[in-house]
């Protein structure tokens, strides 16, 4: 079974910092915050023609170029906040479950 989204990279960046902003004044801590981000879990999936993060308080959607995916993906929030300050060349991104393995673009993590 193929599990693989395709998104372009900007729409894919927004979405990101949507998932990283904090929601009130008490979250901006710098320890607090960044003790969250490596704590906390991501799911990735797809629904109809739109990808789905969501953590534990956010849920954020992002159009898809393409993509056939069956359930969803977990790993940490970090593996996908990294693209913010390392952001990929390509215009467009894919993100694909394999064995364990998530992969987004070149990086590779695992997941459950």
């Amino acid at each position: 079974m193929t599990h693989l989204i395709t998104l372009k990279t900007k729409d894919f960046l927004d979405a990101m910092e949507r998932l990283k902003k904090p929601k009130s004044s008490f979250d901006q801590k710098t320890k607090k915050r960044t003790k969250i981000i490596n704590t906390q879990e991501c799911y990735v999936s797809l629904n109809r023609n739109e990808a789905v993060f969501s953590t534990e308080l956010v849920r954020v959607h992002c159009p898809v170029i393409s993509g056939e995916w069956k359930g969803y993906a977990m790993t940490n929030l970090a593996s996908f906040l990294i693209f913010l300050k390392v952001k990929p060349v390509a215009k467009e991104i894919n993100i694909s479950y394999v064995n364990g393995k998530l992969t987004l673009d070149t990086l590779s993590v695992a997941a459950k």
